[in-house]
């Protein structure tokens, strides 16, 4: 009987280190999907006005020419 519980249990940590190892792979692979995945439009919309906000406040320290 011991034999039997042995084996089951060892059987079984065999089983979850496996899936642990395919679940990881799976999670590491949705990982770099989401990172792949494309802007929204109303995030890139941010992004693009943000962008433009900074350009402006660095237009505004330029030196003022003399013409």
């Amino acid at each position: 009987m011991n034999r039997f519980l042995a084996r089951r249990l060892l059987l079984d940590k065999i089983e979850e280190r496996k899936n642990g190892f395919v679940a990881a792979q799976r999670a590491e692979m949705e990982k770099i999907r989401r990172q792949k995945r494309k802007r929204s439009s109303r995030a890139k919309n941010r992004m693009l006005a943000d962008k433009s906000h900074h350009g402006e406040k660095k237009a505004a320290r330029r030196s003022v020419g003399m013409d």
